[in-house]
C-alpha cells in the first residue's frame, strides 16, 4: 500500500523494479513509469545535429563576392573528400564481415550482445561496437534480434554507455542505423563521373543548383523505389502514430502518456515502416517472423523452467511461476502467465502454418517449435487462449486448409480442440478449471463484467478523446471502481480490445482500429490466394493466423497496446501486404 494507504498496482511496480526504475522520492505518483535509460533522446539530438550540419554545408552561396564563393566552394569540396574517405574506409571495414559465414556473423554478434549486457560500461562499449560492425554488413541478424528479443523487453536490458537500455529500443536504433549506412554507401557518390567528385573542386553557383535539383530528384525515385505507392494500411498506421501523439494534451497524467506512445506506438511503427522500406519486403518480413519464433521459443523454455524450479527446493528468483487456484502458471520473462499466453498464442500460429505448408527441413523446425511453444502455453493455464485464442486458431487454419483437406481439416481442427481438453483434465478439479464460467461474486468472471462496465461509464463520459493512453488506470482507479471490486482497482486496462482502443484513443482510435482490421483480412485473403504450398504460403497462413488469435485472445485481454503486443501486430501485416503485392528484389 502507499502512503495514503491505498493499494498499489503491483505489476508497474514489479516492472519500474525489475528495470531499475525506482526513485528515491518520486516528484508525483506516475513519474516512475517514465524510463530513465532511453536511447531515443540521444538519437534524436545527434540525428538533428547531423541534419543541421548537412543543412549548413549544403546552403547557398551567401552574397560576398568571391572570397565567400571560394570558401564556400573549399567547404563544399572538403565536405565531399571526407565523405568519401570516410565511405572507402567503411566499405572496407564491412566487407570482410559481409564474407563471414552467417552462423559465425550471428555468433559474434551475440557475443557482443552478451559483453553489452553483462559487463560493466566501459567494456559494454566494446560489445556494443561489435554488434553495429556486424549490424551494418548484415542488417538482417539485427531484425531477427530484435524480434527475438520482444518478450524480454521488461527482462533483459543492453547498455548505451553507463545508461541502462530497453533491448528492443537499442536493437531497432541499430537496425534504423545499419540501413541508412547501407544506403549511404551504396550511394554512386565520387565516381568519376559524378558532378560531386572532389576532384572536380568546387561547383558555381549554378552548377550547386543543378546537383540539389539532382539530389532531390534522386530522393524522389529512391522513395518510389524503396516504398513504391503507400498502401491505405500504411497511411492508417501514420494516422495512428498521429492521433496518438495527441492524446497527452489532454491526459490527466500527461508522462506516462507519453511514455506509452514513444514505447508502444512510435517504436514499432518504427519497426513496421523498416519492414515496408525494404527492397526484399517478403525476405524481411520472413527473418521478423523466424526471430519472433526463436524468441518465443526461448520465453516457453524459460517459462517451464520455473513451473519447474517452482516446485523444486532450489530458490531461482529469475525463473519461478506463479502459483494460482491451485496450479502452477508458467510466466516465463513476463511479470503474468496472461502475457506470456498472449504471446505464445501468436507464435503458435506461425508454428502452425510451417507445419501446414512448409516442407523438408522448415516444416520439421516448426514442428520443433511448436511442440516447445504448446507446451508453455499450456502450462500458462490461461482461460483466454483455452476459451477464445486457441479454438479460433484451430478453426481458421481448418478453414484455410479445407479447400485441400475436405472434411480432414474440420476433423483435424476438432481433434486439436479434443486434445486440449484432455490436457486440460487432469486439472479440472482445481479452482483454475472449475472456477472459469463461475459468475459469482469475488469471481474473475465477475470481477471481469465488472470492469466492463466500468469501461462502458468511462466511454460514455468521454467517447471522442478517450482519457488517453496508459490513463485508464487512473481515471479507473479514482473514479470508475465500483465498490464490491475496489480489491481489483490496480487494473491498468479494460480487458477488451474494443473497449482497450476507444479508452485509450476515442472513437478516431476506434475507426482507425476497425479500418487497420478489415484492411488485415483483406490483405490476408489476397496473400492466401497468391500464394501455393511453400514458405510464402506458411508466412501468409502464420501472419494472419497470428491476427486472428490477437482478436479472439483480445475479446478477454489485451491485445494491442503492449511492446510486444503491438510490434507483432505490424509485424504480421508488413508481412500480408509483402505477400499481397507483387514480389520486388532491389
Amino acid at each position: 500500500r502507499d502512503a495514503a494507504g491505498e493499494p498499489t498496482a503491483l505489476w508497474p511496480a514489479f516492472l519500474d523494479i525489475a528495470a531499475g526504475r525506482v526513485p528515491a522520492a518520486p516528484p508525483e505518483p506516475d513519474s516512475n513509469r517514465f524510463p530513465t535509460g532511453s536511447a531515443w533522446p540521444w538519437l534524436l539530438a545527434l540525428a538533428a545535429l547531423a541534419l543541421a550540419l548537412g543543412l549548413a554545408m549544403r546552403r547557398r552561396r551567401p552574397p560576398g563576392g568571391r572570397a565567400s564563393s571560394a570558401v564556400g566552394g573549399a567547404l563544399d569540396a572538403g565536405y565531399q573528400v571526407g565523405a568519401n574517405r570516410l565511405r572507402i574506409w567503411l566499405r572496407r571495414l564491412v566487407g570482410p564481415v559481409e564474407a563471414l559465414p552467417p552462423a559465425l556473423a550471428t555468433a559474434i554478434f551475440g557475443l557482443g550482445l552478451a559483453v553489452n549486457a553483462g559487463a560493466a560500461w566501459p567494456l559494454g562499449v566494446m560489445g556494443l561496437v561489435a554488434m553495429a560492425w556486424i549490424a551494418v554488413a548484415r542488417p538482417a541478424i539485427v531484425l531477427a534480434s530484435l524480434t527475438a528479443s520482444l518478450p524480454f523487453y521488461y527482462a533483459l536490458r543492453l547498455h548505451l554507455g553507463p545508461r541502462p537500455v530497453a533491448i528492443v529500443e537499442l536493437l531497432l536504433a541499430l537496425l534504423i542505423g545499419a540501413r541508412l549506412a547501407r544506403t549511404w554507401l551504396a550511394d554512386s557518390a565520387g565516381a568519376a563521373g559524378d558532378p560531386l567528385d572532389p576532384r572536380r573542386g568546387a561547383l558555381p553557383e549554378d552548377g550547386r543548383r543543378a546537383t540539389a535539383r539532382r539530389w532531390i530528384s534522386d530522393l524522389q525515385r529512391r522513395l518510389e523505389t524503396r516504398l513504391g505507392r503507400l498502401h491505405p494500411l500504411d497511411l492508417a498506421v501514420l494516422l495512428v502514430v498521429a492521433w496518438s501523439a495527441l492524446t497527452p494534451l489532454w491526459a490527466t497524467h500527461p508522462q506516462p502518456a507519453r511514455y506509452e506512445w514513444r514505447t508502444v506506438i512510435l517504436e514499432p511503427a518504427l519497426l513496421y515502416a523498416v519492414l515496408r522500406a525494404g527492397r526484399d519486403r517478403r525476405q524481411a518480413a520472413q527473418t521478423a517472423l523466424d526471430g519472433l519464433v526463436f524468441g518465443a521459443v526461448l520465453a516457453a523454455a524459460w517459462g517451464l523452467f520455473g513451473s519447474l524450479a517452482t516446485l523444486a527446493p532450489v530458490a531461482t528468483p529469475w525463473a519461478s511461476g506463479v502459483l494460482a487456484e491451485g496450479v502452477i502458471r508458467a510466466r516465463g520473462p513476463y511479470g503474468s502467465p496472461n502475457n506470456l499466453a498472449l504471446w505464445l498464442g501468436r507464435a503458435l500460429a506461425l508454428c502452425l502454418g510451417m507445419i501446414a505448408a512448409s516442407r523438408g527441413r522448415r516444416r520439421r523446425l516448426g514442428l520443433a517449435a511448436g511442440l516447445i511453444i504448446t507446451t508453455g502455453l499450456w502450462a500458462t493455464f490461461s482461460r483466454g487462449a483455452a476459451i477464445f485464442g486457441l479454438p479460433a486458431l484451430l478453426l481458421f487454419l481448418a478453414l484455410v486448409l479445407r479447400p485441400r483437406l475436405g472434411r480432414r481439416s474440420l476433423i483435424a481442427g476438432l481433434l486439436g480442440l479434443v486434445a486440449a481438453a484432455l490436457a486440460i483434465l487432469p486439472f479440472a478439479a482445481t479452482q483454475r478449471v472449475r472456477g472459469t464460467f463461475d459468475p459469482s461474486p469475488g469471481s474473475t468472471a465477475y470481477y471481469r463484467l465488472r470492469l466492463w462496465q466500468s469501461a462502458g461509464r468511462m466511454i460514455r463520459d468521454q467517447p471522442w478523446l478517450g482519457v488517453g493512453l496508459d490513463n485508464f488506470l487512473y481515471a479507473y482507479r479514482d473514479f470508475y471502481v465500483q465498490r464490491d471490486v475496489v480489491q481489483e482497482r490496480g487494473l491498468s486496462h479494460p480487458h477488451n480490445l474494443v473497449l482497450d482502443t476507444w479508452t485509450r484513443l476515442g472513437l478516431p482510435g476506434l475507426v482507425l482500429g476497425v479500418w487497420i482490421l478489415l484492411g488485415n483480412l483483406q490483405a490476408g485473403r489476397r496473400a492466401l490466394a497468391a500464394t501455393a504450398d511453400g514458405a510464402w504460403r506458411a508466412m501468409a497462413i502464420g501472419a494472419l493466423g497470428m491476427q486472428v488469435y490477437a482478436l479472439a485472445h483480445g475479446l478477454i485481454d489485451n491485445s494491442v497496446f503492449l511492446v510486444d503486443l503491438a510490434s507483432a501486430g505490424w509485424i504480421a501485416q508488413a508481412a500480408l501486404l509483402a505477400l499481397s503485392e507483387p514480389e520486388r528484389r532491389g
